[in-house]
């Protein structure tokens, strides 16, 4: 179940980095899919919890890439900023 948390995590780190969060609802599908096929021979309770456990690390993960790109973006204009005034003597 950790592995599948993980990927998940990793998948929408990527997502929250290019994409809007209209993306999380095609993955949250994908994701219910790959939970119905790679778990088929769990219960149904068990297959309920990773998908959970997935779904979960799939919205931090986005979270986590939004605030990559934020930050990430942020420092940029900070660099051009100070490229601004190191040109300007």
């Amino acid at each position: 179940m950790m592995e599948f948390a993980i990927f998940s995590f990793l998948v929408g780190t990527v997502f929250g980095r290019r994409f809007t969060v209209i993306a999380l609802l095609p993955l949250a599908l994908g994701l219910a899919l790959a939970t119905v096929v790679l778990n088929t021979h769990l219960a149904l309770s068990e297959g309920l919890k990773r998908f959970a456990a997935g779904a979960i690390a799939l919205q931090m993960g986005y979270l986590a890439g939004s605030i990559a790109n934020v930050w990430r973006s942020r420092r940029a204009e900070k660099d051009d900023d100070c490229l601004d005034e190191h040109s300007a003597d």
